[in-house]
């Protein structure tokens, strides 16, 4: 009797068997889902993070001492949570701590190692905003770089009150951000003048009340990839309103919302003090001897 042989069978063959007992709506869908294998299911996404909030750091200083209760109190009523820092305490970068926007209102004087510090930690990815004439005290050359690093500088006083106008710019949204009702009113401040191609003014000052000074189109809010400059003296009561500085001041910082947290500042280690390297001494030169006179024979 012969023996069956079995014949190897290879798994397509058995797909296609198997299919072929199927009902057909079973057999149809099977097939399908292997001529067409569904996408790998997608990762879980995670739970969306809440926006890290900037840490805000306003700085006090002998210049707006005699503004400072009004600025606390317009500081408070914006919802802004802050920190003060003592600008006598500023010498370098690591003395902003965990400060990631950095307010300056008007402060007039800053020292070249302040703005070393500044400097510093803004290339660390910090965001900057000031009001008023910052800098006006300092020496020629801090004015200098200020200018550089601000992207503008205060040229004028203005002569009266006058209103703002927020410029539509599709790149500066957060400029909507100010309220409709707190434009309306006029107020004190200065013609900023921008300094660079990266420099771009988004509220200038009402044409029609500049051009009666005979300044027009001149710049009342000055930005920069990383600073904001406020063409007036905020929290001073005399210059503005309350609801007005806080507006803007919510809506600057808002930019700098996205912000990363600052790299590191460098820490300065201590240079080790190393022995000198021994100096070779070359032996001194020895004398020779003067020959000894040969004793006398005796006779």
């Amino acid at each position: 009797m012969n023996s069956l042989r079995l014949l190897p069978v290879s798994t397509a063959s058995l797909l296609l068997g198997t299919l072929l007992f199927l009902p057909a709506s079973l057999a149809g869908s099977l097939a399908s889902s292997l001529a067409y294998p569904s996408n790998p299911p997608h990762p879980r996404l995670a739970q969306a993070q809440p926006q890290q909030m900037p840490v805000l750091g306003v700085v006090k200083s002998r210049e707006n001492a005699s503004q400072w209760q009004a600025i606390t109190e317009r500081l408070d009523a914006s919802g802004l949570a802050y920190q003060v820092i003592d600008w006598r305490d500023v010498q370098r970068s690591a003395d902003f701590g965990d400060v990631t926007v950095l307010f300056l209102p008007n402060l007039a004087t800053i020292s070249s190692d302040q703005l070393l510090g500044l400097q510093a930690w803004l290339n660390r990815g910090g965001g900057l905003i000031v009001s008023g004439a910052v800098g006006s005290q300092s020496s020629a050359g801090v004015q200098n770089a200020l200018r550089s690093l601000l992207g503008a500088y205060w040229a004028t006083d203005l002569s009266q009150p006058q209103s703002i106008l927020p410029l539509q710019l599709a790149s500066q949204r957060w400029v909507r951000q100010v309220e409709a009702d707190n434009m309306a009113g006029s107020i004190t401040g200065g013609v900023l003048v921008p300094t660079s191609l990266a420099s771009q003014p988004v509220a200038v000052w009402n044409q029609a009340e500049t051009a009666q000074s005979g300044v027009s189109n001149s710049a009342a809010v000055v930005v920069t990839q990383k600073t904001t400059f406020l063409g007036w003296r905020w929290g001073d009561a005399s210059a503005s309103l309350s609801e007005f500085d806080q507006s803007w001041l919510r809506a600057a910082v808002s930019r700098f919302g996205n912000l990363s947290p600052l790299l590191a500042a460098p820490v300065s280690r201590p240079v080790r003090a190393t022995a000198p390297a021994p100096v070779a001494v070359s032996p001194a030169p020895t004398r020779p001897r003067p020959a000894q006179p040969a004793p006398a024979a005796s006779q």
